[in-house]
Order: structure tokens, then sequence, then C-alpha cells
């Protein structure tokens, strides 16, 4: 389990062929970090959030941001498809996103995302997520905030 009373935070559940995240905070933009922070969790263990960023070398090791817009009908559709845009994005660019900016409304996330190239002698990429499922997806509100549990196929 990581976080704090402050920020929420997640546990994963898995790997197997079923994953599952369980995530909480205060509000709907720390919940989607805390979201995107477990998923990456799954993917690359918490080794690459100890690590600094690394510095601008010019070597394919600078770090990258990445804007992201997406829209929803409802809180539980957004959620899932920030999920599934953010590993679709981490795959095709062969990238770690480990800094979240994120702007939350009921049907729309704006996002910037920080994150570092994916090098194969420093990252152990240990499962592939091939979707997030609405599957047994739900968000609620409680007394401290919202709640979340995504399910994963990997």
């Amino acid at each position: 389990m990581m976080g704090d009373a402050a920020h929420g935070g997640y546990t994963v559940t898995g790997p197997g062929e079923a994953a599952a995240l369980e995530v909480w905070a205060p509000d709907l933009p720390a919940l989607f970090e805390n979201a995107a922070r477990a998923l990456f969790t799954l993917i690359a263990g918490e080794e690459p959030f100890a690590r600094e960023t690394p510095p601008n070398h010019g070597d394919g090791t600078d770090p990258v941001t990445r804007r992201l817009e997406i829209g929803g009908r409802s809180p539980v559709e957004l959620l899932t498809e920030w999920l599934n845009i953010l590993n679709a994005t981490h795959k095709f660019h062969h990238e770690l996103y480990l800094e979240y900016t994120l702007t939350v409304t009921e049907n729309r996330v704006s996002a910037s995302v920080d994150g570092i190239p994916i090098d194969p002698e420093r990252h152990d990429i240990r499962v592939v997520v091939r979707n997030v499922t609405y599957k047994g997806v739900a968000l609620d509100r409680t007394d401290e905030g919202h709640r979340a549990r995504i399910g994963l196929d990997v």
C-alpha cells in the first residue's frame, strides 16, 4: 500500500490475468494521479519513482513531457480512458510517466505528464497491461473524498 492521508494512496493486486488497482484520494485530480502511479507501479515497480528524473544528457535519456486531453461522459469513463490513454502512450513511446499535473472536471481531463524513456538496463518492465477494463470498475464518493477500483487485463 502506498500513500498518506493528505494525498490518498493506492494498492495494486496482481499481476495476474485480471490485476486490479484500488485508489483513494481527497479529490478527483489526486485520485487520477494516484491511479496513474498505481498503473506504473504495476508495470515497472516502485524503483522508477524512487529515482530522480535524469538530467538532460542528449543521449535519449532526456525527460519527456506529454500533454493529454481526454473527454468522457462520466467520471468513471474518464478514469478508465485516462488510464487506457496513459498505457497506450507509454507503449507507443516506450516511456514511463512519473509526474502528473491534472485538471479534472466531470467530463474532461487535461494533463501534463512527465516521464523518462524506458532504458532496458535500468528499468524492469514487469507487466504489459493490455487494457484497462470497465468490468468491475467503481468510483465512489466517501467521507474522505473519492475511492475507485479499476480492473486491468494483463
